[in-house]
């Protein structure tokens, strides 16, 4: 049978890394993402993750390394001569049909735009990461290290560790635990997000 991950209650998957989100954005100075909303797309077929590279590949990611991938996530940031700029909706339309998301998966290219921050969670390898390293919290990993991402990217602060165990990436797990914390410890965040 092995390891169940940690199922959130409905509609508590996206409040969580909204909430994760900001929280990182005060704990790592990041008010370009303070206020970001987010989506979560579960993949459950290996064949369509694959297709997913066709988006991700704009990220400048390794085909070499997608299929190792158990999440991705883009913000809709452009590179312009001043910096990075956030996309307002009307150009991130524009960019989901540049990238080919509307292409992967038409209703998705119309309700992503709609969000500041879009993840793609891998399910299978997910399930079978976190069987492999006994932690059923490792979907809540992903998504804290999905953020960091973009508090890394928006502070220049070195946050993530990709392609390591999870006790390595060591600012994911600390900011993790972190919320926990912040939210009143492991039984009152679980009463607040999960079943």
């Amino acid at each position: 049978m092995g390891i169940k991950l940690a199922e959130f209650a409905p509609g508590k998957e996206q409040a969580f890394e909204e909430n994760v989100l900001h929280f990182a954005s005060d704990l790592y100075g990041s008010p370009a993402t303070k206020n970001w909303t987010c989506m979560i797309i579960h993949i459950q077929d290996p064949a369509k993750w694959c297709d997913l590279f066709d988006i991700a590949r704009f990220s400048h990611l390794s085909p070499e390394t997608w299929c190792d991938s158990d999440a991705y996530s883009s913000g809709w940031d452009e590179p312009t001569l001043a910096g990075w700029r956030h996309a307002d909706r009307s150009r991130r339309r524009v960019l989901a049909k540049m990238i080919g998301l509307t292409r992967f998966d038409s209703e998705i290219g119309k309700r992503a735009p709609l969000y500041d921050m879009i993840t793609f969670l891998n399910d299978p390898l997910q399930n079978w990461i976190a069987n492999l390293h006994k932690m059923p919290t490792y979907n809540l990993y992903c998504l804290v290290h999905e953020c960091l991402h973009f508090c890394e990217d928006w502070t220049h602060k070195n946050l993530v560790i990709d392609g390591v165990p999870p006790w390595e990436d060591k600012y994911t797990i600390a900011t993790l635990n972190a919320y926990i914390e912040h939210c009143g410890g492991w039984a009152a965040f679980k009463e607040q997000y999960l079943l």
